[in-house]
């Protein structure tokens, strides 16, 4: 049996569909898949903030501290951004909880 080193976050990028939106990157935490049954959008902006550990964004060019207060303020626009993916785009939030809810994007190769 191999043991392998879990991470408590992992850094993910997003390439939003809007160009004059720059890489997003976020350090996340996982999620255990019950927790997306029967999601609503007040449970989903919840989650994400609960999962989301760290990010790279910025305001007016200064960067915008992880708080839980700056959380609650930007997260409901993250949720719907268009992100692009291998086949058709997908909202940033689907993308976070597929990254999320799959235990081995958490472990060390």
């Amino acid at each position: 049996m191999e043991i392998k080193k879990f991470f408590r976050g992992t850094e993910v990028c997003f390439s939003p569909v809007d160009e004059r939106i720059g890489e997003i990157r976020l350090v996340i935490k996982p999620i255990p898949l019950s927790e997306l049954e029967n999601i609503t959008v007040d449970k989903m902006i919840s989650l994400l903030s609960q999962i989301i550990i760290d990010w790279n964004l910025t305001e007016d060019g200064k960067p915008i501290e992880c708080s839980e207060e700056n959380k609650n303020r930007i997260i409901p626009y993250l949720v719907v951004l268009r992100v692009k993916t291998e086949d058709k785009p997908k909202t940033l939030g689907e993308k976070i909880f597929e990254f999320a809810g799959k235990i081995e994007n958490f472990f060390l190769p």
